[in-house]
């Protein structure tokens, strides 16, 4: 995954190392598309099915996705 720098260097924002405010905004914007995008593929495919019988009046079950593995699929020390 790219770096936070990387980001600035691969979109040409560098101007003899200073940046406009708007260049920082940019390359913030686009650096956190592409860690959401990553994000959310790995926690699509991280996501864990939980299956439960609450033990009421029915003998149904329930598929309930697990909150926690989709929430810790993409840890936040990826982003740099």
């Amino acid at each position: 995954m790219i770096t936070a720098e990387e980001c600035l260097i691969n979109q040409e924002f560098y101007d003899n190392n200073e940046l406009a405010e708007w260049q920082v905004q940019r390359a913030m914007v686009e650096f956190a598309k592409l860690h959401v995008d990553a994000a959310l593929k790995v926690a699509s495919k991280s996501a864990k099915i939980i299956i439960e019988n609450p033990g009421k009046e029915d003998d149904r079950y329930y598929r309930i996705v697990s909150e926690d593995s989709i929430l810790n699929a993409y840890p936040l020390t990826l982003i740099q």
